[in-house]
């Protein structure tokens, strides 16, 4: 008994702090009555849009009525926003991200026409307003790009946003249930580019909500999505401006009828695991789906879990988060459940209690989370800022009182409250809001991580900042910070009970994604993204070897991210690839890029019976001369930079004599080859030197 007592004390402090319990208090907060967005709703989207500290609610609805922004007044109330955002049309979710890198929190509102006649032209339906200082709003939709002029083809299905390049603006996903994915990549000078076909992903099938997420582990944001009867996809991000559909090999290929889906670390292993939502009423073998993360290194894998861990019967579900309602130390489940309209049946939501061995309880009644609403959109956030999650439920059509519910957790109202603590990463560069970083804390041998997304649950979008429950903890004994491109930045020491911000100000990040463009008879051009503002000089290195045994280096200054090497030889492949650099510290790598170039170099003289060889060279080399010089001929060989290396002379001979071989010993490098002539022009050409 004894030994029992011992282990419970110890365990309390990770479980059972007390029962979370949710009230519905949105009678009291005035929201409007309006109407979502035809059969499956409209959605909600959390974030500080005015960086005041509290989180704000945008609120999408149908044509019929105005989408709302409701700003938080800091005192547990909101207060109506009049805007240029307040607009009539049948949205059904909204993104709140930093487009264009001024630290101030845009707005994407995205729907469709299903349930209207006539046509359905995209930019009625994809609408991008910038936010300016004083807090106003303009549409940017025209400018942006972000629209093609094309009918809308089926019901808009979910959008993300991350940085598939790492060069610190965000791109966005987004998708048609019975239509298209797009994929959009943020150019950095306010514009976007539609690269769907070029990564190949552009393909129709029933899609719903997006995830953009290093799931890899390799520092590059992927992309996942939920697919309707067919499989879920997960286009691993390669590092190299491409994308491999990997979903079967790592077993996210659901089959089933996904719709929602979200991160969380559910079992404290400092990896992100996914739960998804499905339809299982009257449908055999469909469930709910949690797939544990059960990589190892490079080598990934997830395993579907669900029915072992107690979280399969889901019913017929939709909107999904992730969070420690009973602060914890362990990310328990909530579903919000309802059929489309054409199904009459009683389908309540769902709370899943996490047991901390891998099985969850279903403490729905207890938790005071269980309707029948037919509901869309199901978010987490403490939007009181008393120190536990509270819920954001929509609902797909007129319910009373309104078509949403504040659900405020009463968690801070018991005697035995747990601690918490809010991280909000920030980076300095143009992704402000450190959106695709993991933050992780651990609390003795307890480690906890979450994802830093923007898009999420289902029409859904949860605020940038992770929260977690200590229990009887009041200390964090370390944060780390997993940066977007892997850096990291870790502190120690941590009180509990408040909200910090972790910025990555002594952090050099490794440069984006390393293109390169073949000039021609100008070079080679490198261009590169950067999420920094740290860097004082990028270091370009350049190889003949891809193992970078041997490499020439060359140093930019960080106002300029892109280079043209001149120095192209004849039929050699180069490798290349940068780093960032402060003057005395330097970052990771970027990816490797290799270009085979056929070239002489730029404004040098090109003759069809000069040749050299073979060329890359260890020291010895043959010239295959022209056969008409008369007079005195000179060969010099010279660094790039002019520098004579070893000069030969030779004077007329015989039109037969055109082979020279030329012995020389300087180190491995690029170099010059001129031949000098008295009656002629001089001839150049470019000679590699190896070991």
């Amino acid at each position: 008994m004894k030994v029992f007592l011992s282990l419970l004390a110890l365990l309390s402090s990770y479980i059972g702090i007390s029962q979370a319990q949710f009230t519905d208090v949105t009678s009291s907060k005035s929201f409007p009555t309006f109407s979502p967005a035809y059969v499956f709703g409209s959605g909600v989207s959390a974030a500080d849009y005015d960086n005041d500290g509290d989180v704000d609610l945008y609120i999408s609805s149908n044509g019929d009525s105005n989408n709302v922004l409701y700003k938080n007044l800091g005192d547990g109330n909101f207060e109506l926003v009049e805007s240029v955002v307040s607009i009539g049309t049948n949205s059904r979710t909204a993104l709140w991200f930093d487009y264009n890198g001024d630290h101030l929190l845009d707005l994407l509102v995205a729907g469709d026409c299903h349930g209207a006649s006539g046509p359905c032209p995209d930019e009625d339906y994809i609408r991008l307003f910038e936010q300016f200082q004083d807090g106003t709003f303009q549409e940017v939709t025209a400018q942006s790009g972000l629209v093609s002029g094309k009918e809308v083809e089926g019901i808009f299905g979910g959008v993300a946003a991350g940085d598939i390049d790492n060069d610190g603006y965000l791109d966005l996903v987004f998708d048609y249930w019975n239509g298209n994915v797009f994929l959009f990549k943020n150019n950095g000078d306010g514009t976007f580019e539609d690269i769907s076909e070029e990564m190949g992903i552009s393909k129709l099938s029933d899609y719903w909500q997006p995830l953009i997420f290093d799931i890899s582990g390799n520092g590059w944001s992927d992309i996942y999505l939920t697919v309707d009867n067919d499989p879920n996809l997960l286009w691993k991000n390669n590092a190299d401006g491409s994308f491999e559909e990997v979903g079967e090999n790592l077993g996210l290929d659901n089959t089933h009828n996904d719709m929602g889906a979200c991160f969380g670390d559910f079992d404290n292993d400092d990896d992100l695991d996914i739960y998804i939502t499905n339809i299982e009423r009257d449908l055999p073998g469909k469930h709910n789906a949690l797939f544990e993360n059960k990589s190892d290194g490079e080598q990934l894998l997830f395993d579907e879990v669900s029915k072992s861990a107690g979280v399969s019967a889901g019913g017929w579900g939709w909107g999904i988060t992730f969070m420690d309602a009973d602060n914890d130390m362990l990310l328990d489940l909530a579903a919000t459940n309802g059929p489309v309209d054409m199904y009459d049946i009683d389908d309540k939501a769902k709370f899943w209690k996490n047991n901390g061995d891998l099985t969850f309880t279903d403490i729905s009644a207890d938790a005071r989370f269980n309707t029948n609403l037919d509901a869309t959109t199901l978010i987490s956030l403490d939007y009181d800022r008393d120190g536990d999650l509270d819920m954001v439920q929509t609902l797909k059509e007129d319910q009373d009182p309104v078509a949403i519910k504040l659900l405020e957790n009463q968690l801070n109202t018991t005697p035995s409250f747990g601690n918490y603590l809010v991280v909000k990463p920030r980076m300095n560069g143009s992704n402000h809001w450190a959106i695709g970083s993991k933050v992780s804390i651990k609390v003795g041998s307890v480690v906890q991580s979450r994802a830093i997304t923007a898009g999420n649950s289902f029409y859904g979008q949860e605020p940038a900042e992770a929260f977690f429950g200590l229990g009887e903890n009041t200390t964090v004994d370390e944060i780390t910070i997993v940066w977007p491109g892997g850096a990291k930045t870790t502190i120690t020491e941590v009180a509990g009970n408040q909200i910090i911000t972790v910025n990555d100000s002594d952090i050099l990040h490794a440069p984006g994604l390393l293109t390169a463009e073949d000039l021609d008879l100008d070079g080679t051009r490198l261009s590169w993204g950067h999420m920094s503002t740290n860097e004082t000089e990028f270091i370009i290195e350049r190889s003949h070897l891809e193992d970078f045994s041997t490499f020439d280096t060359f140093q930019v200054d960080a106002n300029s991210n892109n280079f043209t090497d001149e120095e192209v030889l004849v039929s050699l492949t180069f490798y290349y690839r940068v780093m960032s650099s402060d003057g005395t510290n330097q970052s990771g790598y970027s990816n490797v890029v290799s270009i085979s170039s056929n070239q002489t170099i730029s404004g040098l003289g090109r003759e069809a019976d000069f040749g050299i060889y073979p060329n890359p060279t260890k020291g010895t080399f043959t010239i295959q001369a022209p056969v008409d010089f008369t007079d005195q001929l000179k060969i010099q060989l010279l660094t790039v930079s002019g520098k004579m290396v070893k000069e030969w002379v030779f004077d007329s001979s015989p039109a037969s004599l055109n082979s020279f071989q030329m012995h020389a010993s300087p180190t491995p490098g690029i170099y010059i080859v001129r031949m000098e002539f008295t009656d002629r022009q001089e001839i150049l050409k470019k000679i590699a030197v190896t070991r």
